[in-house]
């Protein structure tokens, strides 16, 4: 029998994969990605706006079904690495499986997160607080993998990144929901104790995936490529402004601005030499740098119009704070500026150098 028209379309599949930590093979649930769009997203990339196809029903928040967990050994990553598990970076599965049991073996704490946030799919009554616990055992198991947390750390990184955004929405978008924030709170409060490295905020979590990705900009033989690079480094630049910290944010972006300035250089060099690169290969280079480019464009206009508002937050301020001196002369009130202190470009604004007056002038005002 066919289904009926006003049918809703899951936007759920099943697909088979196999642990790379126990090698059992085990069936997983994974959102069809065609059904849905991420059509707006904060200055850290989480998604805002989630667009979904007509009739698919449920709607879901997919970043809480990004996690998969193996039924067997519990081990936890996300739905990308199960299906195609150290496609960038040179670690094996074999090395990764080693550190992975040697590092929760040797570990006295894990036991006790293990049984804080094992996933049983039976009894978690909560899409969010089943995804919350399924990115923060991520974190920990991951963190118990030498080679992971000394270089191989992009994926990490992004476990961290998706961790600040969960907080995010548990101070914010959750923010109806009594219950869950409550039990929220709780599970986190109770694994402070035997993760007295875990800070639940969301500037903590942003920190701390800063962190890793300016490890792996170095480290990691994940980075291969120009374009993935400048991925890398405008999302750097990305959490800083998010951190609000807009010089540094700046570094980055003028860091990025050189690599993508050196890859075009390089496609020149490249084209200018005979017969050593081929069109299809110089074609994908102007593609990426392209793309690349194009990424770098973004973030500029993003860091442009925050730099802006900053400052026109601050013209506010200074105004304000003027008003308080309306007894003062010119020297008093650019002293009293600079000592609260406003930033140079600020004060120029408000308070423009005093002219001084000419004979003529002088002799009209008294």
């Amino acid at each position: 029998m066919s289904p009926s028209p006003e049918a809703g379309i899951t936007p759920f599949q099943t697909v088979q994969a196999r642990c790379v930590v126990c090698e059992k093979e085990a069936r997983f649930t994974r959102l069809k990605s065609t059904l849905y769009s991420e059509t707006k997203r904060d200055i850290d990339m989480r998604p805002v706006t989630i667009l979904w196809s007509k009739k698919v029903s449920p709607r879901v928040d997919p970043k809480l079904f990004y996690f998969w967990q193996c039924p067997y050994c519990y081990f936890t990553a996300d739905h990308g690495f199960f299906q195609q598990p150290f496609k960038d970076g040179n670690m094996s599965a074999t090395r990764f499986r080693k550190q992975f049991l040697k590092g929760t073996q040797e570990n006295p704490q894990y036991k006790d997160i293990f049984k804080l946030l094992v996933f049983d799919p039976g009894r978690e009554k909560s899409v969010f607080m089943s995804g919350l616990k399924l990115n923060l055992l991520a974190c920990y198991q991951w963190e118990q993998v030498e080679e992971v947390v000394r270089s191989e750390c992009i994926q990490i990184a992004s476990y961290y990144l998706r961790m600040a955004w969960m907080l995010h929405d548990l101070r914010h978008a959750m923010a109806k929901s009594p219950a869950i924030r409550e039990e929220s709170k709780a599970l986190l409060n109770a694994l402070r104790p035997h993760w007295p490295k875990l800070f639940p905020t969301e500037a903590a979590m942003l920190e701390k995936s800063l962190g890793y990705y300016q490890l792996a900009l170095t480290k990691s033989a994940a980075i291969h490529t120009v374009l993935h690079e400048v991925n890398v480094r405008l999302l750097i630049a990305r959490i800083h402004m998010k951190l609000s910290q807009m010089a540094e944010a700046k570094r980055a972006i003028i860091e990025c601005k050189s690599r993508v300035k050196y890859y075009q250089s390089l496609i020149r060099k490249k084209s200018n030499e005979d017969g050593h690169f081929s069109a299809q290969a110089l074609l994908d280079m102007e593609t990426a740098h392209g793309k690349a480019s194009g990424l770098l464009h973004n973030v500029e206009i993003i860091y442009d119009k925050i730099e802006l508002t900053l400052f026109e937050r601050e013209i506010q301020e200074a105004q304000k704070f003027l008003l308080t001196l309306a007894d003062k002369n010119y020297e008093e009130k650019l002293k009293a500026l600079k000592a609260k202190p406003f930033p140079d470009k600020v004060i120029a604004k408000v308070l423009p150098i005093e002219k001084k007056k000419s004979l003529i002038g002088y002799l009209k005002s008294s």
